[in-house]
């Protein structure tokens, strides 16, 4: 039939090795995997409403980055850090076999406390260098109001580029610090987005 020689087929059977062709596809042997790590904040503020939803920041920042992980393939590995005054490793690196779970991990992350983000990024570092993948990359999803020098974050963030990690930053609420954001996903090489606030499209 149509499907005998493709995936679900023949494919690792006696019949597979006899042949002289390969019967699976060789972008699943190139697949290269990824590790992905979010950076979610839980400052106090981040339990601020936003203008035009019904929604927090916090809800925002947490529903994200579950389609996020939803995104994801099981080859692929994920790890949450959430920050408040100290940074905590919600979910440590781990497959993204089951994006449920992990979901369930981040809906868990709620508002309190004090906002540092940059030991964060530290945090995301030492979990990311735990992988061989190929691809590592940081999302930052926060307000972008935190404590300590902006040009301590943007060293961070070239020291990460230099290891080949990227960011990527999402600026979330009505008075998001979208300046210090934008300069640390430029600087490491990722894309900042300024899409949710209810007034930007």
């Amino acid at each position: 039939g149509p499907n005998s020689f493709g995936a679900g087929g023949w494919i690792g059977t006696s019949l597979a090795d006899a042949l002289p062709i390969r019967l699976d596809p060789p972008q699943k042997r190139q697949m290269p995997m990824g590790a992905l790590a979010l950076i979610i904040d839980a400052s106090g503020s981040m339990g601020s409403g936003v203008k035009g939803t019904d929604m927090t920041q916090q809800q925002i920042a947490d529903e994200a980055a579950v389609l996020a992980v939803r995104g994801l393939s099981r080859y692929d590995q994920v790890t949450v850090i959430a920050f408040s005054g100290e940074p905590e490793v919600v979910v440590p690196l781990m497959s993204c076999a089951d994006p449920e779970g992990i979901a369930r991990k981040i809906r868990s992350i709620g508002p309190g406390g004090g906002t540092n983000l940059f030991p964060a990024m530290d945090a995301a570092a030492e979990e990311l260098s735990r992988t061989k993948a190929g691809v590592k990359h940081i999302i930052i999803l926060t307000d972008g109001q935190t404590e300590g020098d902006p040009a301590d974050g943007l060293a961070r963030a070239a020291k990460l580029k230099s290891h080949n990690i990227t960011i990527s930053t999402v600026a979330i609420g009505d008075m998001s610090n979208d300046p210090l954001l934008t300069n640390i996903a430029k600087t490491a090489g990722g894309h900042a987005s300024l899409t949710l606030r209810a007034d930007r499209n």
